[in-house]
Order: structure tokens, then C-alpha cells, then sequence
């Protein structure tokens, strides 16, 4: 190899290497860069009402770190002339954007400010009127009721209005975890919520929906309210659940002997026992018992009509009833009344014929 090939080849591997260190050294920034986790940051203040008086102890602040969507939930409190202050750690970077917002029942106050690298302190004065919201509450039915299949109930939520205005336009819906075991009897499952929708400050309404417990299962039932005049949440608490509703079939069949009646007599052994059998959760099988013995079983029985077992019976006196089984899970069964009847013996006619007369 010549001398200026060879220096040229020396060039060009010390210049591909030089590349590639950078590049290396590039990705290893980015990646520290990326995944270097928030730090501990303090932020500290003091929470004044409108007049300039420390707000009490026990007044709600919140601080949001907006670069990383995090929010911090603290409460003022300290001794007498203090009961404003508040202190928290924040996990974030400095120059990150932050909010501190903080509210009692009527007015709140915001301030927007920027994570320094030692102690970020705010101020917040709770100026502004807090608009209107809803506070919801499910009065019945409560939490992990329990209702027979098919049962039909009333669902009532208890709607105020609170904050610093009326609230307008306002709608509460109802919805189910489950609607394949929930369902709305009649209408819409929202509803105007307040006279023309609108719900005066402090004042509260009543809404009842009327449910069906279509299948057996379990549901939520979730109820939220809102309105046009809604703006910020602070309480958050326009949605309101009656968790774990039960709908399951606690009973087995209905059932009635129709024939032969109690008390029955009669010359003839074949006999058509007929009987009607009801269950929400439709029949799996019922049993012909006679004297105590079930003699036949049937496993297609239409659920609220008639049915019957055809059999022939003996001489003598005996008993007969029905036990079912319905479609549910649990095979529930019910047993019916017990009937007696009598086969009675046929006696024979004998004829007696006139003597012949002798002449």
C-alpha cells in the first residue's frame, strides 16, 4: 500500500470513529435528558379571603404541575395568624408551569406561577365568585341492595346546588354498569333536572327513575348531573354510585295442581295430571310425585301455561304433587300442594233370571 493510500486510510477510519463518538455521545445526553425523574420541589404560601384576613385552618389547596399533568392536594393550617399557611413537595423541574388554586364554598382564588429551584412561593387570594356546581347523592336504592329477577324499584337522587352561583341548563342522567342486568322501565334516562332546568343556589331537587332488574347479575347504577353554567369542578362531586346492585332469583316456581282435584273419585287408572307452573327464569324440568315417589320426569315444561304428565294409576287411594326446577343458575325448586284421589273398583251386575213356571 502506498503512503498516501495509507494516510488516507488512516483519515478516513479517524474520522469515521470521531462520527460515531459524537453520535454516541448524543444519544447518551438524549436519553439522560428523557428519562431523568421529576425532583422534589417545595412550594409554600399563604391563602387570604377577600378582606385580607387568613383564610381558616383546614382550607383546601391544590398545586398543579402542568408539564407533567400532576396534581398536589394539601390543607392550610398553623397556629393562630397562620391558619392560611400551607406547604408542599411538588415532583417536577424548575422552570416547570405550575397553578395553585385554592376555594372555600362560595369564592376561590388562582395564581400561575414558575418551580424555581429553591422554595416557589405563592400567595393565593380567594377573590372570585365560584360558579355554580351540583352535588349528588343517591338516596335509594343503597349500596349492594339486593332485588328478585324482574323486580321493578325506584332509583331516587337527591340533586343541590352549591357554590357561588345558581346553576342553568342543568341534566341528570342516569347509566348502569351492566345494562344487560339494569334496565330503564319507561323513558329516558336523562332528565331535566330542576324547575326549567335551572337550580337555584342552595336549593335542592329529587329525581326517581323506575329500573328493572332484567337478568340476574350485578350493576353500578351511576348517576351524573351537569349544566350549561358549569365551569369548574371543585368539589367534584356531580356524579354520585350505588355500587353492587344484586339481581338474582331467590325463589323456585310457581305451581298449581288444576286435575284431578283434590278429593277426586273415579273407576278410571289413566289419568292426565294436569298442573301450571310460573318462574321468572323460565323451567328446567319438573317431576310428577305419586304417593310420595317421583314416577315421571319432564324436561321441556313451558314456563306460565299449563302442563301435564299422562300416567296410570292403581286401585286404592293415593296422593299426588309437582316439584319444579327453575332456569336460573341455582336450579331453584318448589314443591306444589299435595292432592288425593281414589280409584274406586267397578263391581259387576249380576242378573238374576225369573224361574220358568211349570204348567
Amino acid at each position: 500500500m502506498s503512503e498516501k493510500m495509507s494516510s488516507d486510510f488512516k483519515y478516513k477510519n479517524k474520522r469515521s470513529a470521531s462520527a460515531a463518538f459524537m453520535l454516541l455521545a448524543v444519544f447518551l445526553i438524549t436519553i439522560t435528558s428523557v428519562t431523568a425523574p421529576p425532583t422534589p420541589h417545595n412550594v409554600k404560601g399563604t391563602v387570604y379571603n377577600a378582606d385580607g384576613a387568613q383564610v381558616p385552618a383546614g382550607t383546601i389547596v391544590s398545586v398543579t404541575d402542568i408539564n407533567y399533568s400532576s396534581e398536589y392536594i394539601t390543607y392550610t393550617g398553623g397556629p393562630t395568624g397562620k391558619t392560611g399557611s400551607y406547604s408542599l413537595s411538588v415532583a417536577g423541574d424548575t422552570g416547570d408551569h405550575i397553578r395553585v388554586l385554592s376555594w372555600n364554598s362560595t369564592s376561590y382564588g388562582e395564581v400561575n406561577s414558575i418551580l424555581t429551584s429553591g422554595t416557589t412561593v405563592v400567595d393565593v387570594t380567594l377573590d372570585t365568585l365560584r360558579p355554580g356546581e351540583l352535588d349528588v347523592a343517591i338516596l335509594s336504592p343503597p349500596h349492594s341492595a339486593s332485588y328478585h329477577l324482574k323486580t321493578v324499584f325506584n332509583v331516587t337522587a337527591r340533586i343541590a346546588a352549591i357554590g357561588g352561583q345558581d346553576s342553568t341548563g342543568c341534566t341528570a342522567s342516569i347509566n348502569f354498569t351492566d345494562p344487560s342486568v339494569l334496565t330503564l322501565v319507561d323513558g329516558d334516562g336523562a332528565r331535566q333536572a330542576g324547575e326549567s332546568g335551572n337550580i337555584s343556589l342552595g336549593s335542592v331537587v329529587e329525581i326517581t327513575w323506575v329500573v328493572r332488574g332484567n337478568q340476574t347479575g350485578t350493576s353500578d347504577i351511576l348517576v351524573n348531573a351537569t349544566c350549561n353554567s358549569d365551569s369548574i369542578y371543585f368539589d367534584d362531586v356531580h356524579t354520585a354510585t350505588a355500587a353492587e346492585i344484586l339481581i338474582d332469583d331467590k325463589y323456585g316456581p310457581w305451581i298449581n295442581l288444576t286435575y284431578p282435584r283434590n278429593n277426586t273419585l273415579s273407576y278410571d287408572k289413566t289419568w292426565i295430571f294436569t298442573y301450571f307452573v310460573y318462574d321468572v327464569s323460565g323451567i328446567f324440568q319438573c317431576s310428577l310425585v305419586l304417593d310420595g315417589e317421583v314416577v315421571k320426569t319432564d324436561d321441556d315444561v313451558s314456563s306460565n301455561s299449563t302442563n301435564h304428565f299422562n300416567h296410570t294409576v292403581g286401585l286404592g287411594q293415593h296422593n299426588w304433587s309437582v316439584v319444579c326446577a327453575d332456569g336460573s343458575a341455582d336450579r331453584n325448586e318448589n314443591s306444589s300442594q299435595t292432592f288425593f284421589f281414589d280409584i274406586l273398583e267397578r263391581l259387576s251386575l249380576i242378573h238374576i233370571s225369573e224361574p220358568t213356571r211349570p204348567y
